[in-house]
């Protein structure tokens, strides 16, 4: 990520969060290599995942998305979290995100961040 897109990201990831989540405490957990927060009103909030590119394509992502929502849907919560545009087909298709909220991105920027919730599921 070049520098000068790095605040428009993060600011528009945490003004998406106070939007969609309005909530007020939450509690968390170190879990696979990713962190989770579980928030008061009923929504777990998948923080920043990546795999390094030499690793794409073996199911390492999936994995970690597998055991999130499964942890939620024991508990019924919703989830939710930030994606790319490359990760966005998983999240969506895979796991059943919907998108509700582009990050603004500088014009330059050329791509779109959006933020999505899960669903509860019943177990």
């Amino acid at each position: 990520m070049y520098p000068a897109f790095a605040g428009p990201f993060f600011g528009g990831m945490e003004h998406n969060r106070e939007e969609l989540l309005k909530s007020t405490a939450h509690w968390c957990k170190f879990a696979s290599s990713t962190l989770i927060k579980r928030v008061a009103d009923g929504m777990i909030v998948f923080e920043l995942l990546g795999v390094a590119k030499g690793y794409w394509g073996r199911g390492i992502a999936s994995a970690l998305l597998n055991w999130g929502c499964e942890q939620a849907d024991k508990e019924g919560l919703q989830v939710y979290l930030d994606a790319s545009p490359m990760g966005a087909p998983l999240y969506t298709k895979r796991f059943g995100f919907v998108r509700r909220a582009d990050v603004p991105m500088p014009e330059e920027a050329n791509f779109t961040y959006g933020s999505y919730i899960r669903p509860v599921r019943k177990v």
